[in-house]
Parts: structure tokens; C-alpha cells; sequence
């Protein structure tokens, strides 16, 4: 189950997106590369806003933090599903995908005992309304596609296999801004 799990760690996800976001631009593609940019980078910022108002609130059903939003199934959801979006034309198969992304990086996450069942079923929500959100917004793949049905899965590969079981986790940086933030909020 880690090695699932590590597939949806920051240090895969993050070099992903970048990537994936230069050749979508480099391909001339300019409006699918707009529209994945802003909506896979929103849904990750949004993650990571639902993470730091649940450390912020310790009283409520959290408790500090613990039921704050699974940053691994959003990830998987948003970064893979999304990517299905982008490149099947079959807008339904893809979000079908991302949903079973987001289910199998769900079980990975209560199988290792690292979220709770609210959490990563608010993860899977947040990261699967932003595929649906790209569903929408992208356009269709330009036909013919130019290769970027063999080129934008060839770039993930090229990070996702070097970076698997890397760990970059963002819960000691959200810990400090919201400990700030309490600071700042009391005073």
C-alpha cells in the first residue's frame, strides 16, 4: 500500500504537475495548458486551504487537524483523473478513472492507517471536483492530437518513476502557519 500511496506524495505530484503543465504549453496547446494549470493548481491550493483551516480549528470535528482533507487522494484524483480528461475523448470513461483513483488511493490511506475514513472521503471530494471542474473548462485534445496521447504519459513516467518514494509532506509547513496564524489571530 505504500507504494500506491507514494505515488500521490508532494515529491511526485508537485514535479508531475510542473511538468505536465510546460509540455501541455510547449505543445501549443495553449488553452488545455491554461485550463489544466489553473484548475490542478487551484485544487491543490484549495487542499491545501482545507488542510490549514482544519489545524486551525482544534474544537471542531478534526480535532486539530485529524480529519483535515487527504492531500494524497485529492493528488491522485486531480493529477490522474485529470489527466485522463485531458486525453481521452470520452469525458465520462475519464472521470470514471479518476474516481477509481481517488478510491484507490483512498484505501491505501485507511489501510495504512493514515487518515480516517471523513478524510479521505473529503479529499476524494475536493480532487474530484476539480477533475469535473476540468472537464468543463478544457477543451477537447486537438485533432489530430499531435503525439500528446503518447507525449503527456511518457512525461509523467519520466517523474513519476524516478520520484516514487521520495517524500516532500507538507504537514510540518501547514503545523507552522497555523500555528502563526493562532498566533496572530489570539494577539
Amino acid at each position: 500500500m505504500q507504494f500506491l500511496s507514494d505515488l500521490a506524495d508532494l515529491a511526485v505530484i508537485l514535479p508531475a504537475f510542473l511538468a505536465l503543465s510546460l509540455t501541455l504549453l510547449a505543445s501549443g496547446w495553449r488553452r488545455g495548458a491554461v485550463s489544466w494549470t489553473l484548475v490542478v493548481g487551484g485544487t491543490l491550493g484549495v487542499v491545501f486551504l482545507a488542510q490549514l483551516a482544519a489545524r486551525l480549528m482544534p474544537d471542531g470535528p478534526g480535532g486539530g487537524g485529524a480529519g483535515s482533507p487527504s492531500g494524497h487522494v485529492a493528488s491522485a484524483a486531480i493529477l490522474y483523473g485529470g489527466l485522463a480528461v485531458l486525453l481521452m475523448r470520452r469525458r465520462l470513461l475519464a472521470l470514471v478513472l479518476a474516481l477509481a483513483c481517488a478510491a484507490a488511493m483512498a484505501t491505501s490511506q485507511l489501510v495504512l492507517h493514515v487518515h480516517s475514513l471523513p478524510a479521505v472521503l473529503a479529499g476524494g471530494a475536493l480532487g474530484l471536483a476539480g477533475v469535473v471542474a476540468l472537464a468543463r473548462l478544457a477543451p477537447a485534445a486537438p485533432v489530430p492530437p499531435g503525439g500528446l496521447r503518447m507525449v503527456l504519459p511518457a512525461v509523467l513516467a519520466s517523474v513519476v518513476l524516478p520520484m516514487h518514494g521520495t517524500r516532500l509532506t507538507a504537514e510540518g509547513l501547514i503545523l507552522r502557519i497555523a500555528s502563526e496564524l493562532s498566533r496572530l489571530l489570539e494577539g
